[in-house]
Order: C-alpha cells, then structure tokens, then sequence
C-alpha cells in the first residue's frame, strides 16, 4: 500500500471512528494505527511490523473476511417454493410487558479513546543527531535547546573532516567520521590527530571480511531493550553504522590524561606523533597485534597517528568492526563520552508534558530504552570480544612507540625532544587508563538512569492521585447529572473531537512527507535532506503534542476515560519499576 493510500485511509477510517464515538454509537473495532506509529523507530529487517493493527487483521482473515476491512458477506439464496406444510402459529401471551421506571434508568456514559502507543519512538533528529557521531554529542531540546545538565565533561574540540573523495558514487549513505581532534597536551600544546578513512555500512561486508554481524533491538516495543545479532548484512545498511567499538574519541582523551601527568612526554608526542616514520623505525616494532606487524595502514607514510588508529579500525584493518543500528551508536557515543543520555531538563520536559497529556509517555520510555539497549549491545559476546581485542592492539602499538624511538633506532641529530622519555610506559597507562574509563561510563549511566527514574516514579504517583480525585468528582456528578449536563459535556467532545481530527490530518501529512524524504535521502543521500529531515520531525512534534492535548481535555469529561489515564500512567510505572529493577544489573560495562 502506498503512502498516500495509507493517509487516505488512516483519516476516513479515524473520522468514521469519532463521530460514531460523538453519537454515542458502537466504536469501530478496528481503526488504523495512530499516525505517529508511521515513525516508530527499530525497524526489524526484512520483517513486517507485527502492531495490534496487523494482529486484528490476521484474525479477522481467520473467520474468513475481508481481509480485516468487514465481515463476509451471506451468499444470496434462491426463494424456495412454498410448501403445504402448516406452521403453527403461537398464541398471544397474557402477560403485560413491566413497565419501566424511572429508578431502573440509570446514566450511561461515554469512554473517549485515550491514545497510549507502546512501541518506541525513532529518536533520530528529534532527541539526538544521528549523523554523526560528533553532532550526537550536541543535546537538542525536546521542545527547546536545554543546557548541559550535570558535571559531564565537555569533548574535546573535534572536527569533522571531508569525506574522502575516493567514493565519487555514493550508493549508501555512509555514517562515518573521519574527525581532527585537539588533545590539550597540558601546558604544552596542542596535538592534532586524525583517525583512518573505514568503509561505510554500504560497504563493509561486501569482501570477506571481517565477519558478518549487525546489531539492532529485538523488537519495538518500549518495555524491551534487548538486542539482537543478525548474524548477516541488513536489507537497508542505511539504518546502521560501521561501528568502532571503542569510540575513536577515547584516544584523544587517553593522551590528555597521561600528557597531564608527564610533562616530557606530552612534548615528546607533539614533536613525533605527527612525524613519518623510517623503515627502520616500522622494523624496530616487537608488539604483534592480532592482525600482524605488516598489515600497515594505507597512507603515503607511516605515523605514529596511523599506526594507532589503524588498531581501532580501518580500510587496511577491518577484523573488528560490526554494524550497530544508527540509534543505538548515537546514544552509544554519548553513554562513552561519559554525557547524559539526555539531559535532564529535556527528561523532565518528556515526563511534564506526557503527565500533562500533551505527549505520549513512550517518547520518555524511548530514551531509556536507548540506554539500555547500548549496554546490552556491549554485552553481546562478540562485541565484547571485538572491544577487548581492539584494546589489547592499541596497547601493543602504542609499547611499540618506545623501540621506534630509543635512540638506537634514530639518527645521531635528532632532538632529545624527540627521544622517548626514561621511565615512560604508554601501554601500562592505556591499560589503566580503559578500566578507569569503563567504570566510569557505568557510573555515569546508572546515576543517570536512577536519577531520572525516581523522578518519573515519583511526578506518576502525584499525578495518579490527582486524576483519582477528579474521577471520584466526575462521578459525583454523573450520578444526579441534569440534561443541560449531559448537552454541554456532548458539545465539548464534539468541538474537541472537531480539533483531533484536524490534528491527525495535519500529523498524518507530516508523516507522509518525512517518509518521502527518508526515501529520497536514502536515494540520494545530501545534507540538505537532512536538515529537511530535522525541520519536518519538529514540526511533526508540534502536531502531537497538539493532537495529545486535545485527546486528553476530550478524556478528561467523563469519569470512564478518566479511569482509562490512570490505568495507563499505571502501566507506566510498572515499566518503570521494572527498567530501576535492572540498574545496576544491566547498566555495566564489560571489562578491558
């Protein structure tokens, strides 16, 4: 079925569905899915989406309808000829029909649909840059641009780079960073280092290594963060990213640390870390790592840069990268630069407005299930193998600094800048630095996740107490309710459900046009349909946050669909209660 289909019959089919609501007739059984569903993310390759829509349908094709649209039809019979057989006709009874009181009537009331999607929401230029890993560094406001919250530190200055002009056809898009970073080298200086070009998702499995693995959430569902291994190259690469396991960020970040504690040394990796290296000094390498010592990096000359980097990955070396769906590794560099998931702020702006019902709650569920989901994707055996590998080949090459640059192997008027530093050990201090640098993401991503849990848990319980007491006083009310009562609450939900259906055109038509786009942008990748992507998405929000609202004052007009909020926001803590359950379970990073 076709886009534009689909809204035709997404708006008849929720028109039809609000006015028999507004008449007080039977509600249809059975109404497409809610427009937003069109951008739910975790998309299950080479699957269709299984949603309570497509349940329903099944079932009804199993009493042998239409398809789920309506029952069968009786087929037509033939008129049969009269027969003489006489068919007794029974007597009038005697009895009078009881008459009806007015006690016997009592006050039936309407329940208004009140929306609660449960499947996660594609968070993607909405709540997090997924372009990049760099622009998933930056926090976009859910309604605004909030500040940094919390004493997460700052990245260093990282740029990006042009993508290498090798790819003049681009047949996927290709999430991959080829970034400058600036390490502050303590008093020293600055040092610039620049990772090596990869191959883009499109295009990492297409010789025969590395192995086959591609990550991506078990289904869509907001109570599930697990994850799952596709064991071969997705349907659509464009949804995920070649994935360096160990961010190429950590780098960076490991030369500040050791430059802070070893002045001689931090000037010692300004004058080298650049410089290329002689054949003699590539020979003097004695640390094999697991790919070997000859496999070198594909540049003009050696560096001490590329050899590094080379170890976390690149066009020469590819035994350990995998593809991890492109949410999953935006929030991944987040959760590894040691930055909140969310901030906070954007977090208690969720919440508000889902407790407000200007949102639904799964937008807020969305980002902890992010969360998760990048642990339990670490905790994959395969990825933690790979991490532990990289690791382990990073410190081989960066004990190889010390012989390529002891004095036997340089020349006789090379500076003593340039001479590795007595007593120096780079491989002891990245290994110090990883276990240090792998606790800390756990302790940042469970104080994150606790903090932002007791707070949910806690504005739940308010609010649930709040709707308690308007249904008891609803009901008060119904029970010695007047006509005028009932006329006013009638035009009420007529002049509301005039506005959600309003709403849901304008959400469907913004649906539609993001679905183009991703299709266009897919395509014909360009960073033009990106920021179309981002604009449409905020506008798509707007139209939400518009619709929800207006569901929620038409609910809250009877006790009935009052009763519903509550057992929703219910469901809610349960979902909760049981993601604060598996904190300090699950929220754990692997060791080196």
């Amino acid at each position: 079925m076709s886009s534009k289909s689909f809204a035709h019959m997404f708006i008849v089919a929720t028109e039809q569905h609000c006015r028999r609501e507004v008449l007080g007739l039977p509600l249809l059984d059975h109404i497409p899915p809610d427009s937003y569903e069109l951008l739910q993310g975790g998309h299950i390759a080479n699957e269709q989406p299984r949603s309570e829509h497509h349940v329903l349908l099944e079932a009804r094709r199993g009493r042998g309808g239409r398809g789920g649209s309506r029952p069968s039809r009786p087929k037509p019979t033939r008129k049969k000829k009269s027969t003489k057989t006489k068919k007794k006709t029974p007597k009038p009874s005697s009895k009078k029909p009881p008459k009806s009181t007015s006690k016997s009537t009592k006050n039936v009331w309407p329940t208004p649909a009140v929306s609660r999607p449960t499947t996660a929401i594609d968070p993607c230029y909405l709540f997090i840059d997924c372009s990049s890993d760099e622009s998933a560094l930056k926090d976009i406001g859910a309604g605004r641009v909030a500040k940094r919250a919390g004493n997460y530190p700052i990245d260093m200055h990282i740029t990006e780079s042009p993508l290498p002009t090798e790819t003049a056809t681009i047949d996927h898009y290709e999430k991959r960073d080829v970034r400058t970073q600036k390490p502050k080298m303590g008093t020293s200086g600055t040092l610039v280092i620049k990772n090596l070009d990869y191959p883009g998702s499109g295009k990492l499995f297409s010789g025969s290594s590395p192995a086959r693995h591609a990550f991506q959430f078990n289904d869509n569902s907001i109570k599930d963060a697990r994850v799952k291994d596709l064991r071969r190259a997705p349907a659509k690469t464009i949804d995920f990213a070649t994935e360096h396991i160990v961010e190429l960020q950590t780098l960076g970040k490991f030369l500040e640390s050791v430059a802070k504690k070893n002045s001689a040394l931090a000037k010692f990796l300004l004058n080298t870390w650049n410089t290329k290296l002689s054949a003699k000094q590539i020979k003097a390498r004695t640390n094999k790592p697991s790919y070997g010592l000859t496999k070198l990096p594909q540049s003009s000359g050696n560096t001490l840069n590329d050899l590094v980097f080379n170890a976390f990955g690149s066009n020469t070396q590819l035994e350990d990268f995998v593809l991890c769906d492109d949410k999953i590794n935006s929030y991944k560099a987040r959760v590894w630069s040691g930055k909140a998931p969310m901030s906070a702020s954007n977090f208690k702006t969720l919440l508000k407005k889902s407790l407000n019902g200007k949102l639904p709650s799964n937008e807020y569920l969305t980002a902890l299930k992010m969360v998760f989901g990048v642990f339990d994707y670490m905790d994959q055996t395969v990825v933690t193998t790979n991490m532990r590998r990289v690791i382990a080949n990073v410190g081989k090459e960066l004990a190889n600094v010390k012989p390529m640059f002891d004095k036997a192997n340089l020349s006789a008027n090379v500076p003593a800048g340039s001479v590795f530093p007595a007593g120096a050990d780079l491989q002891k201090d990245w290994s110090a630095y990883m276990k240090s640098h792998l606790t800390t993401i756990s302790t940042k991503a469970q104080t994150w996740a606790n903090t932002q849990i007791t707070h949910a848990l806690a504005e739940l319980k308010k609010e649930i107490f709040v709707l308690e007491q308007t249904m008891k006083k609803l009901q008060a009310l119904e029970k010695k309710a007047t006509p005028a009562y009932k006329k006013n609450k009638q035009a009420a939900v007529k002049r509301l459900t005039t506005q959600i259906v309003k709403h849901k055109r304008e959400v469907a038509a913004i649906a539609k046009k993001i679905v183009l786009l991703e299709k266009q942008r897919k395509a014909t990748p360009s960073s033009a349909l990106t920021k179309q992507i981002k604009a449409q998405k905020k506008a798509w929000q707007k139209k939400v946050e518009a619709q929800a609202g207006a569901e929620r004052q038409r609910a809250m007009l009877y006790s009935t669909s009052v009763k519903k909020i509550i057992a929703g926001l219910k469901q809610d803590e349960i979902i909760l209660k049981a993601y604060k359950g598996q904190v300090k379970s699950d929220l754990v990073m692997p060791t080196p």
